[in-house]
């Protein structure tokens, strides 16, 4: 099977993602070609137009047509596959609000997790930014950056 190699794409960009849908082709018509296909397309020409238009109409009522489950399935794993902080924040660390980390400390153990899984590291300015987001926020005591409600797990 030939496979085109997804983009990478901000896991954290809700406007992209209200807009972006992962369609799967999983089935494979190699040595299943419909023969006569183009002979019924052709008698069929003059309608396709109106079918089109029916099909838009259908698509625009919300009640009537919605996403197959397999598009929302492949768009989910598309979206987590590429939101590499979640990935770190899993395999690395435990959310609790009760614990804290240096901000040297959890970015040391971001870039050795994405050394380990050959993911770019991105900067700490894009670190405190998801983090962010997560609701785990950095703040200054004795004279060091922390953030609170997240600590490293035993690996």
């Amino acid at each position: 099977m030939v496979l085109l190699p997804s983009p990478k794409v901000p896991a954290d960009d809700p406007a992209l993602w209200a807009r972006l849908l992962a369609i799967p082709f999983d089935q494979l018509f190699l040595g299943r070609e419909d023969r006569g296909l183009e002979n019924r397309l052709v008698v069929e020409l003059p309608a396709v137009p109106a079918w089109a238009v029916a099909g838009w109409q259908d698509y625009r009522q919300p009640s009537r047509l919605g996403l197959p489950a397999a598009v929302c399935d492949a768009t989910s794993t598309y979206r987590i596959s590429n939101d590499t902080v979640s990935g770190f924040i899993n395999d690395r660390c435990l959310l609790n609000p009760h614990m804290h980390l240096i901000s040297s400390d959890l970015w040391s153990q971001r870039e050795t997790w994405c050394h380990e899984n050959s993911q770019p590291p991105g900067t700490n300015r894009m670190l405190k930014t998801a983090m962010d987001a997560r609701r785990v926020f950095a703040h200054r005591s004795n004279g060091r950056s922390r953030f609170q409600g997240i600590g490293l797990a035993r690996v």
